[in-house]
């Protein structure tokens, strides 16, 4: 039996080493949030914890509210939702227990948008996943093979990647002359590129970007398109006949791999989509901030969606439902089932160890990590933090030149041996020394 006896929740800011622009916000700073739970497991006391960066309009995008407000209102829900849970629920499983957890926040805060209230949800989960990974001293993908964390599907999970190809994110307020340096240090032959939901701006932007790119990788490189919502129907259609028709996007074709959320969430899983889907069959499209909720990922598909994203912060066993059983629901359509590790800007080493645990469990195609892009490593973080993570994972993080600590990228990839070998992908206690604490 599994219940939370107590929970603690630290925050602190991550300074960025250069601003990062995407949909409706430029962010110069991200607000780091820690959970501690003491969880009972079969009568023994054991801790967990879960980590999120709080990024303003992600979660929602309310041009009314500042990216303040916005904070603030994270920190309510993940407090709100993690008092829901203390001493409340008991279970005979993690999954069972988030479930659980997911009804106790629908029903009590109906009215909040679906993708806020399952951060708060996510939250609580992780920290009963860490819990029971450390109790069995086991990593997740073992324990999830074995039914120790739930049954959450009736189909098997591929086999965990030992190391994941990474895509470089082009920010809007990235310039893209900077980019053959970043690409040149790491490998990396992948990018990730963010549209402002401007036609023409977005299509002069990715003409300037392949160019970067050819120059810089040849012939070998990958790009996928990120809309964060940016467009209407009307802008998108206009925006994708310049993309197959553009002479000068002709490199840019052949490159790109999908396009993530390009509509706003309000439209994005209408009927009306399905018309639009279905003029440009050569393009997968992928959801992110629409997938908010359990039917989500079946109502895309069922539009012409090829797939979804893994992100902790939307649930570890929404991603691994997504894995296991989207390729199913996609049997005999002729769309290949895609699912895309995203990044939430992720820098410190416990939620990068915990994310990357995850999408190597659900065999994510590649994976954005854009927290090594706009961070100066660990350096927000006290020396002993950089580091304990140095010396549990050395294959993902190494030195760096001015003697500090940073993940380790190389040939454009990250190995994930020392993740996968521990329980949620670290046994090393997030150090939440000089963190401010949050009342429950």
């Amino acid at each position: 039996m599994i219940q939370i006896t107590s929970i603690r929740l630290f925050c602190t800011r991550i300074p960025l080493r250069i601003p990062f622009r995407f949909g409706i916000v430029e962010i110069e700073r991200l607000e780091h949030c820690v959970m501690r739970a003491q969880v009972c497991i079969g009568g023994r006391a054991q801790r967990g914890y879960s980590a999120e960066n709080l990024v303003p309009k992600w979660f929602t995008k309310d041009p009314r509210t500042t990216p303040a407000e916005d904070v603030a209102e994270l920190r309510r829900v993940v407090r709100e939702i993690a008092g829901l849970a203390i001493g409340r629920i008991r279970a005979n499983d993690a999954f069972e227990f988030s479930q659980q957890v997911a009804t106790a926040a629908e029903s009590r805060f109906a009215l909040m948008p679906p993708l806020l209230r399952q951060l708060g949800v996510s939250f609580v989960e992780r920290a009963v996943i860490d819990a029971v990974c450390r109790f069995h001293d086991r990593p997740i993908h073992a324990l999830l093979r074995e039914g120790l964390l739930g049954r959450v599907t009736g189909q098997p999970l591929p086999p965990p990647r030992g190391s994941v190809q990474v895509r470089h994110t082009v920010g809007l307020g990235d310039s893209p002359g900077e980019l053959a340096g970043a690409l040149a240090r790491t490998g990396i032959r992948r990018l990730k590129v963010k549209l402002s939901g401007d036609p023409s701006a977005d299509t002069a932007r990715l003409v300037e970007i392949a160019a970067v790119a050819n120059r810089a990788l040849g012939g070998e490189w990958r790009v996928t398109l990120d809309g964060n919502e940016n467009y209407q129907m009307d802008s998108l259609r206009a925006f994708l006949s310049r993309l197959e028709t553009d002479p000068d996007l002709a490199e840019f074709r052949r490159r790109l791999r999908w396009i993530e959320q390009p509509l706003h969430r309000d439209t994005a899983l209408s009927s009306a989509v399905a018309g639009l889907l279905a003029e440009y069959p050569k393009i997968p499209f992928i959801i992110d901030e629409s997938d908010a909720e359990k039917s989500s990922l079946r109502r895309a598909l069922s539009l012409g969606y090829a797939g979804t994203t893994h992100k902790n912060c939307k649930g570890v066993f929404k991603s691994v439902a997504a894995a296991c059983d989207g390729p199913e629901l996609l049997a005999g359509s002729g769309r290949e089932f895609v699912l895309s590790g995203e990044d939430l800007t992720i820098v410190a080493p416990w939620a990068q160890t915990a994310d990357l645990a995850t999408a190597a469990t659900v065999g994510v195609v590649d994976i954005e990590r854009n927290g090594q892009h706009y961070a100066d490593g660990l350096s927000a973080f006290a020396p002993a933090v950089g580091g304990a993570a140095l010396a549990e994972h050395p294959d993902l993080y190494r030195r760096d030149e001015r003697g500090g600590v940073e993940l380790r990228i190389e040939e454009g990839m990250v190995r994930l041996d020392s993740v996968l070998s521990a329980p949620f992908g670290s046994r090393t206690e997030p150090d939440v020394t000089g963190f401010e604490e949050i009342a429950m």
